[in-house]
């Protein structure tokens, strides 16, 4: 558990050994477990934070809100504020997340990644919808990702891609005057 706090490489590969081992901790491991993860998130310097250092940033925060989850599920009365504490804190932080997000089919696979599992595949939007974290799920975003995997378009509201559209034809211009943007833009 020290690990995470000391060497900002495989997280992931940690945080899916401390799933695989949840059972097996006791309330004082737990706790420590949880202090840890409070200490680490909570950096002063942003460019520090252990999330910008991992590939999927968004798999690597519901990895430790499914941490409290466990707790909460367990009721270890003694953990409970602490938990919803850092619940509420990385809540805002992958909100804060998505309201940055402006590529939404690289959102999309971020999220179909699978997450380690013993006996399950599962990804992010699994465990959000088995934590019922409602808020995130009904993120105009989110949504927008769910549009994506299951109906394989994008909503015809997406600013996103409309501005993807309006690059791209930038880009396929020859030259750059007036004339030659009207049409690549028709």
């Amino acid at each position: 558990m020290n690990s995470l706090k000391t060497d900002q490489r495989y997280h992931e590969t940690k945080l899916f050994l401390i799933h695989g081992h949840f059972e097996l901790m006791d309330v004082a491991q737990l706790n420590h477990l949880v202090d840890i993860l409070m200490e680490m998130l909570h950096v002063k310097d942003i460019k520090m934070h252990p999330a910008l250092h991992q590939y999927n940033t968004i798999k690597y925060s519901l990895l430790i809100y499914q941490v409290c989850f466990k707790i909460e599920k367990k009721k270890i009365y003694s953990l409970i504020t602490k938990c919803s504490m850092l619940q509420a804190y990385l809540e805002q932080s992958i909100t804060q997340f998505l309201k940055r997000q402006s590529h939404i089919a690289q959102l999309s696979k971020l999220m179909q990644e699978p997450i380690f599992h013993m006996t399950e595949k599962k990804d992010s939007l699994d465990l959000m919808l088995e934590m019922k974290m409602d808020t995130l799920l009904k993120h105009p975003v989110i949504v927008e990702v769910l549009n994506l995997v299951y109906e394989g378009q994008y909503s015809c509201d997406s600013s996103a891609l409309n501005l993807s559209l309006t690059f791209q034809s930038f880009f396929k211009m020859e030259a750059i005057d007036l004339k030659s943007i009207t049409q690549g833009l028709v």
